[in-house]
This record gives structure tokens, sequence and C-alpha cells, in this order.
């Protein structure tokens, strides 16, 4: 469906899906729909850490940001903070999807399905050199409008992000990080408890030496 690519700022379309188009999030949904039925899981975590972006420059990003603002979203600084705002609807179209969808199949399962998501903080930019927001993953709102029961963050503790959880009821996981300065250490892992974390996330526990499964274990 090369209909449905996502399409850079110069009007190269590549050979990833794009989030502002709803076949694409209709088919994520249906992965979900299946996991979930299929296998007695606890919920879902949609993992944001992997894959950006979401959504660039598609036609539907063009039509609405030329009817929201009256200028071609190709002519804007990358950064323009519209553009997040534009993004973000799509992909909060699909969170919400998500969750609508949890609801409906643990009421089938008689159980309730958690949604969780893992990003980076919200004031960080991410790998690719955005922050979450640039790349339309509305952290706050999600929180705010109760769809999360859970945020996995990335590598570091944001103040706004942890009272935004402890606000509205939505637990902060952290994942410490990878390797100098933030590694996964019990050094850093305590650090994270002291300024009020929930829980702790480990990523890639594989290529991980029998030492550190010690004290990972103990956690």
């Amino acid at each position: 469906h090369p209909e449905f690519r996502q399409v850079m700022r110069d009007g190269t379309p590549v050979e990833k899906a794009s989030y502002a188009f709803p076949e694409v999030r209709a088919f994520m949904l249906s992965v979900i729909r299946e996991a979930t039925r299929r296998f007695d899981v606890d919920g879902i975590n949609l993992c944001f850490v992997r894959g950006p972006h979401f959504v660039v420059y598609e036609q539907p990003v063009l039509d609405d940001f030329r009817r929201e603002y009256g200028a071609d979203a190709r002519a804007v600084d990358p950064l323009d903070a519209r553009l997040g705002a534009i993004r973000a609807r799509y992909m909060t179209e699909f969170v919400r999807a998500a969750r609508q969808l949890l609801d409906e199949i643990g009421h089938e399962k008689g159980k309730y399905l958690e949604l969780s998501i893992w990003a980076w903080p919200s004031g960080q930019n991410v790998w690719c050199g955005k922050t979450p927001m640039e790349e339309g993953i509305d952290i706050h709102a999600w929180i705010e409008e109760g769809l999360l029961d859970s945020f996995l963050c990335q590598e570091g503790v944001n103040p706004e992000d942890l009272a935004c959880c402890k606000q509205h009821g939505c637990q902060f996981i952290l994942f410490p990080g990878y390797r100098e300065p933030k590694p996964t250490t019990p050094k850093t892992i305590a650090e994270g408890y002291r300024k009020g974390v929930d829980g702790i996330a480990i990523w890639d526990i594989d290529p991980d030496d029998p030492e550190r499964w010690e004290w990972m274990r103990r956690i």
C-alpha cells in the first residue's frame, strides 16, 4: 500500500507506514486485538522509543495544517510546535482507540487490561533528534485524559512528567539507561526510587552477564 507511506519534507516517499492514515491505525489496532484475544495478557505497551518517525509530511498533515494555520507545513520550521500539535491528533486518536479496544476485550474476558507507553521524557530530544511532542507523542495529554496506566520513561526522570503521573494516577516506571552517563546500575535505580518513581524497567536482558542478573533479581 504505497498510498499509506510516510513522505519526507522534500516529497520523497519512504517505505514506512504513517499513522496519519486511518487505515494504518486500524491495522495496528487489529494486531493488538488479535494478540489480546488470543493470549492471556495483562495489557499492552506501545513502545514509541523504537521506530520514530510516526507521522511526517503526508497529505493529511499538509491538508490539516493548511486548514488550521493557512500555511504549507513544509515551509515552516521542522520544529514548529504547530506541526507537533497536528501530528499529535493522529497519535492521540490511535492511543484513545487502543484504550477503548482494551476495555472492550477486557469486558469480554472479565478482567482489566492495562495500557502503557514507553517513551522518552517529554522535554528531551529522542535519538532521531526531536522531542516526543514533535513526533506527536503527547504524553501529558494522554495521562491527563486517563488513557494510560503507566508511562515507561527512557533514560531520565523529568519532574513535570513525574508530577503529571502522580496527579492523575499513572505509574511512572523508569528505564535508567544503557550505558554511561545513564547506565542501569544499582546506584541509578536507587536514585530513581529516591526521586519517586513507581518501578524500574529493564531493556535487553539477554546480553547481560550473570553478575548483573543477580542484583537485578534482588531488585
